[in-house]
């Protein structure tokens, strides 16, 4: 079902831009806290050693990643919607761009070592692939350096991923009136 973030004062201004839609569009991703599944079919998926390795909140991402082959989700309308309150000491505020997506990409990397055989090689290859490219783009932002721009570009050129961020940001382009159409419906069914 759906969340609403509530934003604390004094939270840091660069940080408000991350949290500008007020409802989550679950269909893209779901607030971990809003999902429900039965507890002995996720028991039986979970590989201990990805939690023991890949610590910290990231383990949320290995959860959506083992529900995902689980079954279908259906989006729960009628549930009223979870309070999500963001403030200035919470984990995601307080760690660095860079920081966090080495966190992910580490997590990504150790799912990727127990999980990454069989159906879902593919999509974890290209998780990592996805956020060795986020960090290589990161350092470059952070230093500014020639090195650094052509390492990055030639990361993406060599694994496809300026063709996979173009697809990605056509659907985004391409989705975005459904979800605006989707806002204004509830908004008119609630009133």
């Amino acid at each position: 079902h759906s969340h609403i973030n509530k934003l604390t004062e004094g939270l840091d201004t660069n940080l408000i831009n991350q949290f500008d839609e007020s409802i989550n569009q679950v269909v893209m991703t779901p607030q971990t806290s809003t999902m429900m599944v039965r507890g002995p079919i996720l028991r039986e998926s979970v590989n201990e050693n990805v939690v023991n390795e890949a610590q910290g909140p990231q383990n949320d991402q290995y959860l959506r990643f083992l529900l995902k082959d689980l079954g279908y989700f259906k989006l729960l309308d009628d549930i009223d919607p979870n309070l999500r309150v963001v403030h200035d000491s919470s984990v995601f505020s307080t760690v660095n761009k860079i920081d966090k997506k080495k966190n992910a990409l580490h997590s990504w990397q150790t799912i990727y070592k127990y999980h990454g055989n069989g159906k879902n090689w593919r999509y974890l290859d290209q998780k990592v692939k996805g956020f060795q490219s986020a960090v290589h783009w990161l350092e470059y932002e952070s230093l500014r350096s020639s090195e650094l721009f052509k390492k990055a570009l030639m990361y993406d050129i060599q694994h496809g991923i300026v063709i996979r961020k173009a697809i990605s940001k056509t659907k985004k382009i391409l989705l975005k009136p459904i979800f605006s159409i989707r806002k204004s419906v509830k908004h008119l069914r609630d009133q």
